[in-house]
């Protein structure tokens, strides 16, 4: 997964957390690697803890509203307060599947937006 490592981390107790910060490139790739492991018969019960959701949902987005098209639909709790990485589909279709130009994708225009309510319009 690609991510911007910033070198900061944080001490809470026993645990150590990394910061890091993910753009488009680290998001695609961090999604395509969750579809593979999430079928896995050992997912729920050994590797989820420590392997991020990422999800992907095709919709619209009018100011800061994002409407999915398709399923899965937006209606899941686990989402709220959490981050979502928003780009133009059609930027990327190519890139996605180039061995050469795949680096590129970090230049495409894309925001990241913090999910304020988990109904299936907002």
């Amino acid at each position: 997964m690609s991510a911007i490592n910033y070198r900061k981390t944080r001490l809470n107790g026993n645990e150590k957390f990394l910061d890091l910060k993910i753009n488009l490139q680290g998001a695609i790739a961090a999604n395509a690697n969750y579809e593979k492991i999430k079928t896995r018969t050992d997912y729920l019960t050994k590797l989820k803890p420590f392997w991020p959701t990422a999800l992907k949902f095709a919709g619209t987005v009018a100011t800061t509203v994002f409407t999915p098209s398709v399923s899965p639909v937006w209606t899941v709790d686990e989402l709220k307060d959490k981050y979502a990485v928003m780009w133009n589909q059609a930027d990327t279709t190519t890139l996605e599947t180039s061995a050469t130009k795949f680096h590129e994708i970090s230049l495409v225009d894309h925001q990241v937006q913090k999910i304020i309510s988990n109904t299936a319009t907002a």
